[in-house]
């Protein structure tokens, strides 16, 4: 099973657009918007989590915040489950040859990563920058 979540402020927009993709097919999509401090999942219910957090709100949380609500995805994913982190990463295409380099996503990477080791994930490290995304991932472990 996989749980995907996302951490940013206009969380109901996200929400309706999952909806609007996947239609009256309820079975693709369980969409539910719920606190990052609380998941109402089961412990070890998940084999992955996908956190979007290319707003960068993850690293913004107060620390507290931000670790209790790694803790929680944490909780729900099964022994050796993986959680994969979307950050911003380096601008690519048209956007890249305009940014200045001003989406870059190298310290929210860098946040993410020891956040992630801070909360008991291990083997975390970065996956690699592609598309203007950078993938974060860290395991849950035995």
């Amino acid at each position: 099973r996989l749980l995907r979540a996302a951490v940013e402020e206009n969380a109901d927009t996200m929400a309706d657009r999952v909806r609007r993709y996947t239609g009256d097919d309820s079975s693709a999509a369980d969409i539910r918007i719920e606190p990052l401090e609380h998941l109402p999942f089961e412990d070890g219910t998940y084999d992955a989590a996908i956190v979007h957090n290319t707003e960068g709100l993850l690293t913004s949380l107060d620390a507290d915040v931000r670790q209790h609500a790694l803790r929680e995805w944490l909780r729900v994913l099964r022994v050796g489950g993986r959680l994969i982190v979307l950050d911003p990463g380096k601008p690519t295409g048209i956007r890249g040859l305009f940014a200045g380099g001003g989406r870059e996503g190298a310290s929210a990477s860098g946040g993410t990563t020891s956040s992630l080791q801070t909360a008991g994930f291990t083997s975390v490290r970065v996956l690699g920058d592609r598309e203007g995304y950078r993938f974060v991932e860290g395991f849950r472990p035995r």
